[in-house]
């Protein structure tokens, strides 16, 4: 799609490489609150640099619609704005000082790992455990982390970990802020999981955050916050540490290979009874039929190796005897 004309507020600016260059990303917001990421290319990028600045709404004009990819998208739009050399910016004057706040999760959809980890989420909510800074190696060099916990309005916890840069300014505004009330609208954060526990953390680009400031957002959340809610808790103790022998050889405890290739099998009969618990007439007979059985998939690597799709396609299936020799 060519021709287009779009009045939207720079929500979010940054550029990929600063040392090359590098493409300029954006995050565009209308006035119903909808966003849609937009790039323009590095060979274009100095053209556009005195128009686009971050907070500036704009119209822009004459630019193509793309498929946007990738495994961690700002919004879920399928779609995003792609500059041409003739596209145009002007200053939109008649655009509304607030716009809607549509991509804020909820927490206990964040910690049961129903939200789609591909798409990047806002979050709001009062701090109210900071873990100490530290510092881990990552690629041979030193990399700041900070874990903190919010609470929502029903009191539902929340981890947040913020790396690099965002680490220590966050630790920066904390420290000066302890013992105090803080709340906090973090957007463009990442879902993940770590040791089956889920939490959001920065992305090293797009994450944006404000705290304790007249966004509406966090003026309305403050207007929720109980009267004996909790004051911001600064943990300074420094996390134990134990040694490689110890954590390898007395505290974790041995398994065989055969123990951990199969820790996560689960029996036919028992995901036949987890899936079927309301109304069994929904399995298929086919699937009935492998209810107490033990099988072998066998994949074709050739087929599932080759592009980017996620099928599997699979080449035979083989009754399997798991009976352990003594």
């Amino acid at each position: 799609m060519t021709g287009s004309k779009i009045s939207v507020l720079i929500l979010r600016l940054w550029r990929k490489n600063f040392k090359g260059g590098g493409p300029m990303e954006m995050i565009l917001v209308d006035s119903q609150g909808d966003r849609i990421h937009a790039t323009v290319d590095s060979d274009l990028a100095s053209k556009y640099d005195a128009k686009l600045r971050e907070g500036l709404a704009v119209t822009i004009e004459s630019f193509k619609v793309t498929p946007y990819v990738g495994d961690y998208r700002t919004n879920p739009h399928p779609f995003k704005i792609s500059f041409f050399r003739t596209t145009d910016v002007l200053k939109c004057e008649k655009f509304p000082s607030v716009v809607p706040e549509k991509y804020i999760a909820d927490f206990t959809r964040i910690n049961t790992s129903v939200m789609d980890k591909a798409i990047m989420i806002d979050v709001v909510g009062q701090i109210v455990d900071v873990q100490p800074l530290t510092e881990i190696i990552s690629k041979g060099k030193n990399l700041s982390k900070l874990d903190f916990y919010f609470v929502d309005e029903l009191s539902t916890k929340l981890l947040c970990t913020f790396w690099g840069d965002y680490a220590k300014a966050f630790w920066k505004f904390i420290s000066q802020h302890k013992d105090t009330q803080v709340v906090c609208l973090i957007r463009f954060v990442a879902v993940k999981e770590y040791r089956s526990s889920w939490h959001v953390t920065n992305s090293y680009d797009a994450t944006q955050y404000f705290y304790n400031s007249d966004i509406p957002t966090i003026k309305r959340f403050n207007t929720m916050l109980p009267p004996d809610s909790l004051s911001l808790t600064i943990n300074n103790s420094a996390p134990p540490t134990v040694p490689l022998y110890q954590e390898f050889f007395e505290l974790n405890k041995k398994k065989s290979i055969y123990d951990i290739v199969y820790s996560n099998e689960r029996g036919a009969a028992e995901l036949a009874q987890e899936i079927a618990h309301d109304d069994q007439a929904i399995l298929p007979l086919a699937i009935k039929q492998l209810v107490g059985q033990t099988m072998l998939f066998k994949d074709s690597t050739l087929i599932n190796i080759d592009g980017d799709s996620m099928e599997l396609k699979i080449d035979s299936v083989v009754p399997l005897d798991l009976k352990r020799s003594p």
